[in-house]
């Protein structure tokens, strides 16, 4: 990529150079058509190094700018695929042409209009406007199958608290809720197989209530709700198994709505959702067997957006329901497109829900209306791959994605750009 951007750079530049000093002033090639060249090629260096998805942009040119501007825009756009290399390769240009330093940080969006003052001048005022494809990279990934700090066995579900930067991971048939950094750094566990206070059977689902640092846990076999500290303090529990309210038959998800208080529990044998607030008392539920709109065959997870409340079902329908707070139906999607998803977080200031489309063995994206968007993932044991993704989850400030590799025991984690 370094090459490709030098040998372009620096071959433009002196075509420019001689066409400012020719006495017949001969015509400068149109800056966009060279541009989109440039982008071209550099996308596609970037792309097969990444091994991830192609950009797409249009990047429109407004005055006659010149080749560092354009250059400039391409490479901060395309740069967090390899910041290091791009990095690199803007350095070593500009050193050995020893034509321009730059003298602005471009700072891109979807859309937006900057412009570019470099010395020497001129200044060039351009337009970049690109498709919203985000690009998936894989950053890391930690665990193996075992019992030890930091090993999992079968995890489910997992979940990010954005106030501590905590992960805490729903380590399943190890009967327990291990916590780490962001990075996968092993920071604490707890829980034991059993069904006194702050033991489990086979927990399936966490959520993380940020404004209270409550951590609640689906302790799926012994039907009921745990609820803990931060450091697994053990505060208190609710359900039992039954089809009343405030029962369960087997509950394999949980959510948060911390701007209403409210807990949503995909309660998954009985074929409904339920409502408590956050202490657990019982507040509503809707649901019943069936295919219909609003109705259920075995609801697994469940996500809220928390500025607009609206309330996100997988089940076994093969498709995503969408409810307002009190449980009113208004859409559903994903039919033909999903495979027992057993895992859905919302990114609430993107705009984009996250599907974990467990038998097909990857993520999609979708927004907040079910539009596809992208997706990533196949089959295997490698940086990437999936056996049998479960529970995902989002840090909307980083852009950061974990998901629960549930057969491959491990927990990997991508950072989703643009």
């Amino acid at each position: 990529m370094k090459k490709i951007s030098i040998f372009l750079i620096i071959s433009f530049v002196f075509f420019m150079s001689w066409g400012c000093t020719s006495r017949d002033n001969p015509a400068i090639p149109d800056p966009e058509t060279t541009a989109q060249a440039i982008l071209t090629e550099i996308a596609q260096t970037a792309t097969a190094e990444a091994g991830f998805f192609t950009p797409t942009a249009t990047l429109t040119i407004t005055n006659t700018p010149d080749l560092t501007a354009t250059v400039e825009a391409i490479l901060t756009m395309v740069g967090e695929v390899n910041a290091t290399e791009t990095q690199e390769a803007k350095e070593t240009a500009t050193a050995e042409a020893g034509l321009w330093t730059p003298t602005s940080t471009l700072t891109l969006t979807a859309t937006s209009t900057f412009t570019c003052t470099f010395s020497p001048t001129p200044t060039a005022t351009c337009t970049l406007t690109s498709t919203p494809t985000p690009w998936v990279l894989f950053i890391t990934k930690w665990g193996s199958n075992g019992s030890g700090n930091g090993q999992f066995s079968y995890p489910f579900d997992v979940a990010m608290d954005n106030t501590t930067a905590r992960v805490y991971v729903a380590d399943t048939l190890n009967d327990r809720i291990q916590v780490f950094d962001t990075a996968g750094g092993y920071l604490t566990h707890w829980g034991s197989a059993g069904t006194a206070n702050g033991q489990f059977n086979d927990p399936a689902g966490i959520a993380i209530d940020s404004s209270t640092g409550r951590v609640y846990v689906a302790d799926t076999f012994n039907d009921r709700i745990q609820v803990f500290d931060i450091n697994g303090a053990y505060i208190t529990q609710w359900g039992s198994n039954g089809s009343g309210d405030g029962q369960f038959d087997t509950p394999y998800g949980i959510a948060i709505n911390s701007a209403t208080g409210r807990v949503y529990v995909p309660d998954t044998h009985n074929d409904r959702i339920q409502v408590f607030d956050i202490n657990g008392a019982y507040i509503t539920q809707w649901g019943s067997s069936g295919s219909g709109d609003g109705q259920f065959n075995l609801p697994f997870k469940v996500t809220v957006g928390n500025n607009t409340g609206r309330v996100y079902v997988t089940e076994g329908n093969e498709r995503v329901q969408v409810f307002d707070v009190d449980g009113a139906y208004i859409s559903q999607w994903g039919s033909g497109q999903l495979s027992n998803a057993f895992g859905i977080a919302i990114d609430s200031v993107a705009g984009r829900v996250y599907v974990s489309d467990t038998y097909n063995h990857r993520i999609q994206i979708f927004d907040t209306n079910g539009v596809f968007i992208t997706q990533w993932g196949s089959y295997g044991t490698a940086d990437g791959q999936f056996n049998f993704s479960f529970g995902v989850t989002v840090d909307s400030d980083t852009g950061r994605v974990y998901v629960a590799d549930r057969e491959n025991h491990r927990i990997q984690m991508f950072k989703v750009y643009n």
